[in-house]
């Protein structure tokens, strides 16, 4: 599956995501989509959304649309941004704790194996599961470290070309933010908690009137 492929399937994601989800489809065609060869997985910077072409091509339909739900909520609650000077790794796993059984109640959305689930967190606040967590290394479930997807570092210097057809249809690295240029330029912590609560009130008005 060459590059051009693997954009597709991303793109025929955000599409199903449409027809059966308006709310978290919105949101989607709010992020830019990015290639990055050097990542093990997908990850955000909390704007755009990075993903290995291998990685992508190696999933199935139902695993693609929730690792991208899964990166989408991410950003939509402004996990990077909220994380201040907590603990990167310990953060990360609350923030997972928190959204994956989301990404679960997706019909048609499934997460790789390894996902961190666990009951007793489902409707908490991130900040609550992190105060709930003990240190990593003594925890029972592992979060490996190809999983570790908020990564603030991302897309800081970088110049690469985006993707776009003039279809109409979402394409990787054609956001509202990014455009044809690829990653958009990096947000200030204020500039996407604003970028992101614009976004999410258009998915609500989007899915009152789907």
């Amino acid at each position: 599956m060459d590059a051009q492929d693997v954009r597709k399937r991303i793109s025929g994601s955000i599409i199903r995501l449409r027809q059966q989800a308006p709310f978290f489809a919105v949101l989607a065609m709010h992020a830019d989509y990015i290639e990055d060869a050097t990542l093990p997985t997908a990850a955000t910077d909390g704007r755009n959304i990075y993903y290995n072409p291998e990685f992508v091509a190696r999933l199935t339909r139902e695993e693609l649309l929730g690792v991208l739900l899964h990166e989408v909520l991410h950003c939509a609650f402004v996990h990077i941004p909220r994380r201040g000077q907590r603990d990167p790794l310990k953060w990360n796993y609350a923030a997972d704790y928190v959204i994956n059984p989301m990404v679960k109640e997706l019909p048609g959305a499934t997460l790789p194996q390894g996902a961190l689930l666990d009951p007793q967190f489902e409707g908490k606040r991130v900040e609550e599961v992190y105060d709930m967590l003990p240190d990593p290394p003594k925890m029972k479930a592992q979060l490996s470290v190809e999983w570790h997807d908020l990564r603030p570092d991302l897309g800081r210097g970088q110049d690469q070309d985006g993707q776009a057809d003039g279809d109409g249809d979402p394409q990787p690295g054609q956001g509202r933010g990014g455009g044809e240029e690829g990653a958009s330029k990096p947000m200030s912590p204020q500039e996407l908690a604003s970028y992101w609560r614009q976004a999410v009130n258009g998915a609500v008005q989007a899915q009152k009137v789907a």
